[in-house]
């Protein structure tokens, strides 16, 4: 959706300003963002309570955080494939998508 010209993009009545990057919070000041949105990707965020915090910093009071992610299965025997597949895939969506595609944050924050 980022790399889309916003002339080719569905309207949809509202302005957003879409924020590329690991850490799209870092270098915002505080409290001055209306909606942060996380979708599938606490995930693949190795330090998540620094995530959360930095998501909830550039909130303005009364402002939303949505957070949408994938759950564990209510059954035993398929919560340990998806821990055994975390395992492996995360480290490399780490090393591949995150770090070639997303700009980089320097932020200790992220």
């Amino acid at each position: 959706m980022l790399g889309t010209p916003a002339s080719a993009r569905p309207p949809l009545g509202r302005e957003a300003d879409l924020l590329p990057g690991r850490c799209p919070g870092a270098g915002l000041p505080g409290r001055v963002v209306r909606h942060v949105l996380c979708a599938l990707g606490l995930c693949a965020i190795f330090r998540r309570p620094r995530a959360v915090t930095e998501m909830a910093r550039v909130l303005r009071p009364g402002g939303r955080l949505l957070l949408v992610d994938h759950v564990a299965a209510s059954a035993s025997a398929l919560r340990a494939v998806q821990w055994l597949y975390e395992r492996i895939t995360i480290p490399l969506a780490a090393s591949t998508s995150a770090a070639g595609q997303l700009s980089t944050c320097h932020n200790s924050a992220c």
